[in-house]
Formats: C-alpha cells, sequence, structure tokens
C-alpha cells in the first residue's frame, strides 16, 4: 500500500466527493475487497491500543459519544491478553505433561 493511500485512507475526514474514488484507489493497490472503513477500523483499533484515552478516541473517530470509543478500548484492553497468555500457559503445561512417560 502506498504512502498516498495510507494518508487518506486513515486520516480522511471529508463524506463529500472522495468516497467516490475510494474504490479505484483501493483496487488499483491490488486491495479491491477492502473497503476504506476498515482501514478506519484498524487505525482506530491501533490508536487504542497505543493507549489512547477515551477523548482521543472520540476525537480521532469524529464521535460525541463514548459508545463507539469505549468498544475500541474494551478490544485493547490487556487484560485480555494477559488472560490468553495464562491459558496458553496452561494448555502447554498440559501438552507436556501428557507427553512424558508415565513412570
Amino acid at each position: 500500500m502506498g504512502p498516498h493511500l495510507m494518508d487518506q485512507a486513515i486520516t480522511w475526514r471529508s463524506r463529500s466527493r472522495p468516497k467516490e474514488r475510494r474504490p479505484h484507489r483501493l483496487h488499483a493497490e491490488g486491495m479491491p475487497g477492502l473497503h476504506l472503513h476498515d482501514l478506519r477500523h484498524t487505525g482506530n483499533m491501533l490508536a487504542a491500543e497505543s493507549g489512547a484515552g477515551l477523548k482521543d478516541l472520540m476525537a480521532r473517530m469524529g464521535h460525541d459519544n463514548v459508545r463507539a470509543a469505549m468498544i475500541y478500548q474494551h478490544a485493547a484492553r490487556g487484560a485480555d491478553k494477559a488472560i490468553t497468555d495464562a491459558i496458553n500457559k496452561q494448555l502447554q503445561a498440559r501438552d507436556v505433561a501428557d507427553e512424558m512417560p508415565a513412570g
């Protein structure tokens, strides 16, 4: 993806004519099934994972309501990763125990 598309895709705030050019740009970049909203979602998710607060996310997304920003913050919580890591460790320990010869 070229830098010209990256800049426009993540920071595009205009709701007028650029919409007509979006499919052509994405198709030209070899991504005909990708929608600009997908890139917006990715950018907001990365911002939340980077520690952006509610007000920062709301400003970035152009929302006055905290509901949408809360969705991104909830999905990016560090606790979720910690829980997943702990579960993986438990499963790996069980796999190792199952592979050890009985004795």
